[in-house]
């Protein structure tokens, strides 16, 4: 018995050293049970997983991570449900009922070596710290340029569709810099057709100029003498300029900022 209760006192040291990434109360097993059960069509699952994010309150919260933290198949949902707990406004990424940081518990989420999980993890941390997840995304894209798995053509698109979610004259910098980095030295022409979508998205006019530059750049690289090559070179210059052109058309647009 003494041995026992020595044990329960280092896993609560232990729990209060975790810090704010960890559950404060872990979910009752048979609340997750509910979320992994097979037996359960998985559709209904992730409308319930969902519908916990939009509920927001601290169970809720305390749930989606327990089962964020499990190797469900369903933890990518839940981690995507985190990121509709608390409003688009930075420094508001807290549970209603508080005590709960998902801003830390989603940052933490970034460097899981599933990509589905990360990918999960930046939108989310995205849509709950807007302008505060800046510096998150550009270090997001900077480290996933290459993974042992092979999966950053999957991994960087992901993490450029959500830097298109922070309205933000520095988001612009970051796609820029990727084209520059990326892009450009390994011809990796995919993942710029990812970053002019981005970039229409986003809508700024300091977009626009980026676009035009790499459209040029494009131009110049269609090779004389594979025209299978160069009409796909010259659709993708095409795209850029037809990005660039919705950005400059407000009607189009729906506003330029």
């Amino acid at each position: 018995m003494k041995r026992v209760t020595q044990l329960n006192r280092i896993i609560i040291v232990l729990t209060l050293v975790a810090g704010t990434t960890s559950l404060p109360t872990l979910a009752a097993p048979a609340q997750i049970n509910r979320y992994t059960d097979t037996r359960r069509p998985l559709e209904q699952r992730h409308a319930e997983i969902t519908q916990l994010g939009k509920q927001g309150d601290a169970q809720s919260v305390q749930t989606l991570m327990a089962l964020g933290n499990s190797d469900a198949y369903t933890r990518v949902k839940a981690i995507e449900s985190l990121g509709k707990v608390g409003p688009h406004r930075a420094g508001l990424a807290k549970s209603r009922n508080g005590g709960t940081d998902i801003a830390a518990y989603l940052r933490d989420k970034l460097h899981h070596p599933e990509p589905g999980v990360a990918c999960a993890a930046i939108q989310s941390l995205v849509r709950i710290e807007g302008t505060n997840a800046l510096d998150d995304v550009r270090a997001f894209l900077g480290r996933n340029r290459e993974r042992i798995d092979g999966f950053q053509s999957v991994v960087l698109p992901l993490g450029v569709k959500a830097l298109a979610g922070i309205d933000d004259p520095r988001s612009v910098k970051l796609l820029e810099r990727e084209i520059d980095e990326v892009v450009k030295p390994i011809q990796e022409f995919e993942y710029g057709s990812h970053i002019v979508g981005a970039l229409a998205r986003l809508g700024r006019m300091e977009g626009r100029a980026v676009l035009t530059s790499y459209a040029s750049w494009l131009q110049s690289q269609v090779p004389a003498n594979n025209p299978m090559v160069a009409e796909y070179i010259r659709a993708k210059r095409e795209e850029a300029l037809e990005a660039a052109e919705r950005i400059g058309n407000p009607v189009q647009q729906g506003g330029v900022r």
